[in-house]
């Protein structure tokens, strides 16, 4: 049965309706922060519009839509810093938040994102689609210190038995699969020199 209640409230219509409600009832929202499911938009300094595809499961997307993007990390700090330079290495890119960052507010800047993980690979790359982004290229390794393969540990989701993408922060190189919450994936890894 949550299954089935899930599916309908992270639907991208009815979570897109939910979600606007749930954020404008201030009383609720101090308790109760929908995690958004669909798309979400945000304006960087007043004239750059960014959208990003998401699901429940990116944390990310969650903070940025909740608290704001200039309350996320350093993402202030960074479109400041953003606009001095020419090239901009997003390393575990997730679904390309700093990446479209950069993109969109310095058009001169080229911007190579890293992201082995499928799941945000799979929205990194609609995300750059959906903001019609030309200086974005998107890598789908994970950087080494050696060229080859190796073996990649992606979270599974059991909340949300019915997301095919997980967007979670959790995928990595073999560091942190003790709880077994894991599938393993082969990737292709380079060095950046």
């Amino acid at each position: 049965m949550d299954q089935i209640i899930y599916r309908v409230i992270y639907s991208p219509f009815i979570n897109k309706i939910l979600r606007n409600i749930n954020k404008s009832l201030k009383f609720l929202h101090k308790k109760v922060k929908l995690p958004p499911s669909g798309e979400i938009k945000f304006t960087v300094e007043k004239n750059h519009i960014i959208r990003l595809k998401t699901n429940q499961t990116n944390y990310v997307t969650h903070q940025i839509f909740w608290e704001g993007w200039k309350k996320f990390e350093y993402s202030e700090l960074f479109v400041d810093l953003i606009k001095k330079i020419d090239v901009f290495y997003d390393i575990g890119a997730n679904v390309g938040y700093y990446s479209l960052l950069a993109a969109t507010v310095n058009k001169r800047i080229r911007v190579v994102g890293f992201e082995p993980a499928y799941g945000p690979l799979h929205y990194f790359k609609m995300n750059k689609e959906l903001n019609k982004l030309m200086n974005i290229n998107i890598e789908p390794i994970a950087l080494s210190n050696e060229t080859g393969k190796i073996d990649f540990y992606e979270q599974v989701n059991y909340k949300y038995h019915f997301v095919k993408y997980h967007l979670g922060g959790e995928h990595n190189a073999g560091s942190k699969v003790e709880n077994g919450r894991f599938i393993t994936r082969k990737v292709n890894t380079e060095t950046l020199d």
